[in-house]
């Protein structure tokens, strides 16, 4: 196609007339969107900031809700059955340790047996808190366990700071720690109180009654 030279005259001084952006407007208008852009992404860093720390917090209150959950559920059904050991001695139905390696151990009732194996309905349970403030669960599938049967232990939470017990006796008085006699290594609480100190949670307290007494 070739354009006459009279049109390309014609439709010079239209096109002249046209006005773009100059080089200062340009420069203005990427500044502005610089500022905007860096605008949204604080704002969408903050929101996923605190979207992270939310669900953070959710993981930390269900991991404290189940914890507390299984405490509940194993204090409740703690049954007056000594343990009988490999040294021919016999271990009470309920002991508190000296230090945080044993916090408490006992035997409780009502262990699941989904599939039907022969045995106990009974199970052999130890709390423990370690050097990292992880409270342990530890668990032997027999309540008369030999010492060289390590138990199956599960972290139940993490951050814990501290556990502290009371414990309703048969002289219906409450104490911090029991012994009982060799000929009564069979007694156990009428009812158990837990005071767990957490780094976020700050205390958790619950007062539990021993239905198997």
């Amino acid at each position: 196609m070739i354009i006459s030279p009279h049109f390309s005259k014609a439709l010079l001084p239209k096109l002249s007339g046209v006005k773009g952006f100059t080089l200062i407007e340009l420069l203005i208008a990427m500044a502005i969107f610089a500022v905007l852009a860096v605008m949204a992404y604080s704002g969408l860093r903050t929101i996923i900031a605190t979207s992270a720390g939310v669900e953070k917090q959710i993981v930390q209150l269900e991991e404290l809700q189940r914890a507390m959950t299984m405490i509940e559920a194993d204090l409740r059904q703690i049954v007056p059955r000594a343990v009988n050991t490999d040294l021919g001695q016999r271990k009470q139905a309920f002991e508190v340790g000296q230090d945080t390696s044993v916090l408490i151990e006992f035997t409780r009732g009502g262990y699941p047996n989904p599939a039907g194996v022969l045995r106990s309905s009974l199970q052999r349970i130890r709390y423990s808190l370690d050097d990292e403030g992880s409270l342990l669960r530890s668990s032997w599938q027999h309540v008369d366990y030999t010492t060289s049967v390590e138990p199956q232990s599960l972290v139940l939470l993490t951050g814990v700071e501290s556990v502290e017990w009371r414990f309703l006796g048969n002289n219906s008085r409450w104490g911090t720690s029991w012994k009982t006699e060799e000929s009564r290594n069979s007694e156990i609480p009428k009812a158990i109180e837990i005071t767990l100190k957490h780094a976020r949670f700050s205390e958790i307290r619950r007062l539990i009654p021993v239905s198997g007494y």
